[in-house]
C-alpha cells in the first residue's frame, strides 16, 4: 500500500510539473451598483442629525453637517446646501408628515438627515513588570499607568423625498477605535471615525469602486 501511495504521490507531482497552466493575480476595481440615479437629482439638503445626548467637547450635529458637506460637494453635480431643523423626537425619521415640505428647493431634491451617537470612555492601566523595567532611569514615566481612549459612533443615515416624505435610502452604520493618545480629541476622532465609515457609505450610494483580487488562468 505504501509503494502505491508514494507512486501515485509522484505521478500527480509529474503531471503538475509538466502542465503549462499558471495563475497571475490581479487587482481590479469593481464597480458597484448605486443606491440611486444621482443624474437625476439637482438638489441635497442637509437638514441635520437627530443626537439623543450632548457629547463633551464635541457638537455631533454640527460636525456631521460640515464633514458631508465637505465629502458630498466633490462627489456630486448636484448643489448641497444646509438648512438646520429642529427634531420632535427621534421617532420623527420614520414621519412622511414630518419631511413633506421640510426643504424648500428645486425639482429633484433629496433630504440628507438621520440619527446619530458618539460615546467616549477612557480607561487606565497599570504597566506591566517588563514595561516599567525597560522604563526605569531618566526615561521612568512620571506614573506607572498608563491611558487608552475609546471612541465609537453610530450613524443612521436617510435620504428623503420631500415631496412625498419617504425613506429613498437608509443604511445604519457603525465603527471604533482605540488610542493610546491621552490628548486624542473628540472631534478629531469622529473624523477618523467617519473617514472609515465613508467608503463604505459612498460604495452603497454611488457604487463607488472597489478594490478586489482576482486570478488568471495563463497558458
Amino acid at each position: 500500500m505504501r509503494k502505491n501511495s508514494l507512486g501515485l504521490v509522484l505521478l500527480a507531482l509529474g503531471l503538475a510539473a509538466c502542465s503549462t497552466e499558471r495563475t497571475a493575480k490581479v487587482n481590479l476595481e469593481v464597480p458597484g451598483e448605486p443606491a440611486l440615479n444621482w443624474s437625476a437629482v439637482k438638489s441635497v439638503v442637509l437638514t441635520g442629525f437627530f443626537t439623543e445626548k450632548e457629547v463633551k467637547g464635541l457638537d455631533l450635529n454640527k460636525a456631521l453637517i460640515e464633514y458631508f458637506r465637505d465629502a458630498l460637494k466633490p462627489r456630486l453635480h448636484a448643489a448641497v446646501t444646509e438648512k438646520p431643523i429642529a427634531w420632535p423626537s427621534a421617532a420623527a425619521l420614520e414621519s412622511r408628515d414630518f419631511w413633506k415640505g421640510a426643504a424648500a428647493g428645486p425639482d429633484r431634491t433629496l433630504i440628507l438627515t438621520g440619527k446619530a451617537a458618539f460615546s467616549q470612555e477612557a480607561r487606565k492601566a497599570l504597566m506591566d513588570g517588563e514595561r516599567r523595567e525597560i522604563d526605569e532611569g531618566p526615561f521612568k514615566p512620571i506614573s506607572p499607568w498608563s491611558e487608552q481612549k475609546s471612541f465609537a459612533v453610530t450613524l443612521d443615515l436617510a435620504l428623503i423625498d420631500p415631496v412625498s416624505g419617504a425613506v429613498v435610502f437608509r443604511k445604519e452604520y457603525k465603527d471604533a477605535v482605540s488610542t493610546d493618545n491621552a490628548r486624542q480629541t473628540a472631534e478629531f476622532a469622529l473624523y477618523d471615525l467617519m473617514g472609515r465609515i465613508q467608503p463604505r457609505l459612498f460604495r452603497a450610494l454611488f457604487g463607488a469602486e472597489r478594490a478586489q483580487d482576482r486570478y488568471l488562468l495563463l497558458r
